[in-house]
């Protein structure tokens, strides 16, 4: 009886060792919201209007901006058209090289 006591035990500490290890590696890859403040400061939003410059003919101001999350690989936003309500999901690397676009 002893001996089944403390396998369940044993089995209950491993468990809970892996989903504690296995939560923390899914807050590791979650994307992080910048705040203005540190948008700013790091010069990112120069870089950003930069690419939406490149990415689009026409006036910059035509587009609305969603906040700008920090990933594993670099940072990501979405655009919308205000004319025309079309919205544009990007990705870039650190370098602010586009990743990803999508229509």
């Amino acid at each position: 009886m002893k001996a089944y006591i403390l396998l369940l035990a044993i089995a209950f500490a491993i468990n809970t060792n892996a989903n504690y290890s296995f939560n923390s590696i899914i807050e590791q890859t979650k994307d992080r919201k910048l705040t203005n403040e540190e948008v700013e400061q790091r010069g990112i939003n120069l870089k950003v209007n930069d690419v939406i410059r490149n990415l689009k003919k026409g006036d910059i101001r035509s587009y609305a901006r969603s906040p700008i999350y920090e990933t594993v690989n670099g940072f990501k936003w979405k655009l919308i058209n205000v004319k025309t309500g079309k919205s544009i999901a990007i990705e870039v690397n650190k370098d602010f090289k586009i990743i990803s676009r999508s229509k």
